[in-house]
C-alpha cells in the first residue's frame, strides 16, 4: 500500500530500502540550526550537508543507501532526521491568497490589465 503526500513518501523511500519507518522520527537531535553555519540553513548536525541537499539528492532519485555511500559522515537516522524537518516544515506552511494590489507590492509586477467588455452590437 502507498501512501501519500511526504510522510507516505518517506515510507516508501524506507520500504523500498527494505527498512520500516522509523519508530520516532524526531528530528532536533540531529538537524542543526545556526547562523554561523551554511548562511543559517538547517543542516546535519557535524557537517555542513544542507537539509535541502540531502532533500534533492533524493528528490532526484538516490537512494538512501547512494546518499550514505556517497557521504560516509552520514547515517541512515541522518536521513530520516532530513525527511522528518522537512515534514514539519511542510506542516507548519500556509498559503494566503493576495489580491492583484497586494502581488503588485510583492512582486513589483503590474497585476494584469482586467479584461474589457466586448462592446454592444447594434442591430
Amino acid at each position: 500500500m502507498r501512501r501519500h503526500g511526504l510522510a507516505g513518501w518517506a515510507y516508501g523511500v524506507f520500504a523500498d530500502a527494505g527498512v520500516g519507518p522509523p519508530a520516532e522520527l524526531g528530528w532536533a537531535e540531529r538537524i542543526a540550526l545556526d547562523p554561523a553555519v551554511l548562511a543559517g540553513k538547517p543542516v546535519v548536525k557535524g557537517t555542513r550537508l544542507g537539509v535541502e541537499f540531502i532533500i534533492d539528492l533524493l528528490a532526484q532519485g538516490w537512494s538512501v543507501e547512494g546518499v550514505l555511500r556517497n557521504y560516509p559522515g552520514l547515517v541512515r537516522e541522518d536521513v530520516q532526521a532530513c525527511l522528518a524537518y522537512a515534514g514539519e516544515v511542510l506542516r507548519g506552511e500556509r498559503v494566503y491568497p493576495l489580491s492583484a494590489q497586494a502581488m503588485w507590492l510583492v512582486t513589483g509586477h503590474q497585476p494584469p490589465a482586467a479584461p474589457r467588455a466586448a462592446p454592444a452590437r447594434r442591430r
